[in-house]
């Protein structure tokens, strides 16, 4: 689990995947606490995953948040951040 997709309230389409080429791990090193289909809420714990692990099997750890229907809204704009905590928002949407 590698890759996670939502849509949101407000229509968007959200995809949250974790590191580049991570897929070639299959699994190993992820954890999910929501099953597809689930409603989930702002803070609630979704995925884990090893960091060490990921670093250690060579591939780059980098979390990108995209929204893939952007003309879909006014603006969308990214949060740019070293390191974030559940309390922090990473995109604004401007419906």
């Amino acid at each position: 689990m590698h890759a996670l997709g939502f849509v949101l309230d407000n229509g968007a389409e959200l995809l949250i995947h974790i590191g580049v080429n991570t897929v070639e791990l299959k699994g190993e090193g992820f954890s999910k606490f929501v099953e597809q289909g689930a409603r989930v809420k702002k803070g609630e714990k979704i995925v884990s995953f090893d960091l060490d692990k990921i670093k250690a099997k060579g591939y780059d750890p980098t979390v990108m948040v995209l929204i893939s229907n952007t003309d879909n809204f006014v603006a969308v704009t990214g949060v740019p951040a070293d390191r974030v905590a559940l309390e922090n928002d990473v995109i604004l949407i401007k419906k």
